[in-house]
């Protein structure tokens, strides 16, 4: 199997997200990039069925697992249940998720 070095945008939008322990936490709504350094600074996540919340994680908190085609994120449903989340329409800007 060939592990991508590189994927497009609309590749990453729509990917599912899930913890280790194999929960789902939703999926990568968009991308935020930093227009100063060029790079993606975080993705925005949407999570739940009924009532979506949305949540700014830093890029660097995500990793692809190739095999299932999708996101990791070390957070438990818990705690992202626990969390507010952020507003998708104003969402912040990417010096304040670092």
């Amino acid at each position: 199997m060939t592990i991508p070095r590189g994927l497009v945008a609309s590749e990453i939008t729509g990917k599912k997200v899930r913890n280790r322990a194999g929960e789902d936490l939703g999926k990568i709504h968009d991308l935020m990039m930093d227009l100063d350094s060029g790079g993606i600074s975080y993705a925005i996540v949407s999570y739940g069925t009924i009532s979506h919340k949305y949540f700014a994680v830093p890029w660097t908190e995500l990793s692809f697992n190739p095999v299932e085609d999708e996101f990791l994120w070390d957070v438990s449903q818990d705690a992202l249940n626990a969390r507010n989340g952020i507003d998708k329409d104003h969402p912040p800007e990417p010096f304040e998720v670092r």
